[in-house]
């Protein structure tokens, strides 16, 4: 069984070499653009009206994350840094308990910090653009 790790949602973020970012909440969507292929030929039964047909053309996959940033935690802050930045080499790592789970690689597309000052802890939002998702096997 794998070294236990303290995670939130059983997710971490890694940016470089490093594993940052404390993520209290995930979730991961595909959408699928289409084009209507539809011709004249395709019509309803008994009606002049075109039977509108389409294909699948592109699926775009995006993660929705949220988390705790603390004031001065550099880990924390390369998040915010990373998404000013447009960092490409950003990877969102689930992990379940026997150590599999899937990688997530990509780049966030925005990012929000909300808090007071007087609490000394910022939360944040995210939106990540998923380039590619790597199923990961649990270690033998």
């Amino acid at each position: 069984m794998p070294e236990a790790v303290e995670r939130f949602a059983a997710m971490s973020v890694e940016i470089g070499d490093d594993t940052v970012g404390r993520i209290t909440q995930f979730g991961a969507s595909t959408s699928v653009s289409e084009e209507m292929i539809s011709g004249s030929e395709d019509t309803t039964t008994g009606d002049n009206a075109i039977l509108e047909k389409y294909i699948p053309v592109s699926v775009g996959k995006t993660a929705n994350l949220g988390g705790v940033s603390l004031i001065d935690d550099d880990g924390q802050d390369a998040i915010e840094v990373a998404a000013d930045n447009a960092t490409e080499s950003v990877i969102l790592k689930y992990r379940r308990e026997d150590g599999s789970g899937t990688d997530y690689t990509g780049f966030f597309q925005n990012h929000e910090k909300t808090g007071e000052l007087t609490a000394n802890v910022f939360r944040f939002t995210a939106q990540f653009r998923v380039n590619t998702k790597t199923p990961v096997p649990a270690p033998s």
